[in-house]
């Protein structure tokens, strides 16, 4: 009976790893050793109980917890340094074009943009789609030359909002879930974004695009004078 309860304890503590590892929040909580367990455990049990397809006590959860609490290592001062060296920059007035990739789009759309080689052009591929985030003023001759191709979407006034962030941000998990959890609590809806080497692309209505840019430089404030 106690090498079946032994192995009982060991899978819900392998279970309650993965469903922590799954949430860099709490997993982050968790290794800086800020989290309430129990409340993590009241969290955790109804996807744990779903998961493994019985009951298991709240003891079992806070247990497994208390073993990863050690174990790991904190995202935030290397998510902190990495925002700190960060800075933002606001383009207004920009408007998004989304097409539908069909067969030779693409090149369509690089004929039709490659005429305005002075004009603000980002272009995002997508396995069905592209996005095209152009300056509003450019956006009635550029679409001249896409006639032909299946519009999706087709929107203006809009802001494109850019961080820009030192290398070390491809190797670092976190630090793009800090930047939307920070215009989510700000209120800000993001209508695309997409990234570029070390530039986070994030577009925003244009009403908007003063409150993201005060609430992404506040982040970065905090984030300098945390480290």
């Amino acid at each position: 009976m106690a090498k079946k309860t032994h192995s009982g304890q060991l899978a819900i503590a392998a279970a309650v790893r993965n469903i922590v590892e799954a949430d860099v929040t709490m997993q982050d909580s968790l290794y800086r050793g800020i989290a309430n367990l129990s409340a993590v455990a009241r969290t955790v049990k109804p996807i744990l109980e779903k998961r493994m397809n019985k009951k298991v006590k709240d003891e079992s959860i806070v247990s497994a917890l208390k073993r990863l609490r050690g174990q790991g290592k904190s995202l935030g001062s290397a998510i902190f340094t990495i925002i700190a060296q960060s800075s933002v920059s606001v383009r207004t007035d920009v408007s998004k074009i989304v097409l539908d990739r069909s067969r030779g789009a693409l090149n369509a759309v690089l004929r039709a943009i490659s005429a305005y080689p002075d004009a603000f052009i980002h272009l995002a591929e997508g396995s069905s789609t592209i996005t095209l985030i152009i300056d509003e003023k450019f956006v009635g001759k550029i679409m001249t030359g896409l006639e032909g191709l299946q519009l999706l979407e087709k929107k203006s006034s809009l802001a494109l909002i850019t961080m820009h962030s030192p290398p070390a941000i491809i190797e670092t998990p976190g630090c793009i879930l800090a930047v939307y959890s920070q215009l989510a609590r700000s209120g800000v809806n993001i209508q695309d974004t997409t990234s570029s080497y070390t530039d986070t692309i994030i577009v925003v209505d244009l009403a908007d695009s003063g409150r993201a840019f005060e609430s992404l430089t506040n982040l970065i404030t905090v984030c300098r004078e945390t480290i």
